[in-house]
């Protein structure tokens, strides 16, 4: 039995703003000819895939700026997994004197998003997106889904739901927030 052709993941990611998506990706062999072009999903990930086994390189393109090329070998039977830091154009905003500053909620514990056995045998992939408030105690609570993935959406829901996080601080105080979970379920190789 002759194994599967590679493939090549790419994780797209701003320099500031966490995972990008409808990023512009555009994979080419080792002779420079352009061999795909794709956009990342909302969990800011681009599969290429059946890819030969050889070399590419990998950039993303757009908003003005093409990306460094990203040297990266691709092997049957596996996924190449690539991550790039898009320079895409920065805004500069000036933050008025009566503005506060917060700092993001940040993981501490707690069990991640897995795959389930049901899943696994129904070949279910993609980018479940899940919007959930990280209160000021650190909990997760009241996660609906944006973009849910079949199986996986209330089996991930309740592995976010027992995680602890240091919450979202504004002026040094704890507070309550809303924040966008990401999770790009990607079947074992």
């Amino acid at each position: 039995m002759q194994e599967d052709p590679g493939a090549l993941v790419v994780t797209v990611e701003g320099q500031a703003s966490g995972l990008v998506p409808g990023a512009e990706v555009r994979v080419q062999d080792s002779t420079g000819a352009l061999t795909r072009v794709g956009r990342t999903n909302s969990c800011g990930v681009a599969a290429f895939e059946p890819l030969p086994d050889g070399t590419y390189f990998v950039r993303v393109a757009g908003g003005g700026t093409d990306g460094p090329n990203q040297q990266v070998a691709v092997f049957r039977g596996r996924d190449s997994l690539v991550s790039i830091t898009s320079r895409g154009p920065g805004v500069d905003h000036e933050r008025p004197a009566s503005a506060s500053v917060c700092a993001p909620p940040s993981y501490l514990d707690g069990p991640h998003p897995t795959y389930t056995p049901s899943a696994l045998t129904h070949n279910v992939q993609g980018c479940l997106v899940l919007k959930c408030m990280v209160t000021a105690e650190g909990l997760v609570r009241r996660c609906q889904a944006l973009e849910p993935v079949g199986e996986l959406t209330e089996s991930s829901i309740a592995a976010l739901e027992s995680r602890h996080y240091a919450p979202m601080t504004c002026d040094g105080k704890p507070v309550d927030s809303d924040y966008t979970f990401r999770i790009n379920f990607r079947l074992p190789r």
